[in-house]
């Protein structure tokens, strides 16, 4: 909360964003709508592809404290998934605490950014680029170098 007036240009361009609220805080939750919003307005990816690939910033909502007694719970796993579900969001539950689920989030996270960037991939059917070593009449000759940069493209 004490971050929201820098936090917009953090979202500029990001391929993924977690979001993280407290499973023990009804508040925490209920500012992850906010959050899901800013996500959309200044991230500036959005849209499908040619081929309807999605290429928006990924988002992944994190339920923290899960190593806390299940007493103290003020967000229920169903409440989350639903809200995951509406948001088209990624969901986990960890505990920063004891570890548990952070490293797995995290990678699974990277894993579907990557997919998505697989799937934007512009496809190049330029004929293949004349190696530097060619072998001509059992012998080398040494090819100039492309000076032209290669375009590349993603999502």
């Amino acid at each position: 909360e004490r971050f929201r007036t820098i936090t917009n240009s953090y979202y500029r361009g990001a391929h993924g964003v977690i979001v993280v609220y407290d499973i023990t805080s009804k508040e925490s939750f209920e500012s992850l709508s906010y959050w899901f919003e800013q996500v959309e307005r200044y991230s500036r990816l959005g849209g499908r592809d040619n081929n309807n690939n999605d290429f928006s910033t990924l988002k992944m909502m994190i339920g923290n404290k899960l190593d806390i007694s299940a007493g103290k719970r003020e967000v229920s796993i169903i409440q989350a998934e639903a809200f995951a579900e509406d948001n088209e969001c990624l969901f986990f539950e960890c505990s920063a605490a004891s570890g548990d689920n952070v490293d797995s989030s995290f990678e699974h996270l990277v894993e579907q950014m990557f997919e998505r960037m697989q799937k934007c991939k512009k496809v190049d059917n330029s004929p293949p680029k004349k190696k530097l070593l060619e072998p001509v009449d059992n012998n080398i000759e040494v090819l100039p170098q492309e000076s032209k940069k290669e375009e590349r493209s993603c999502c």
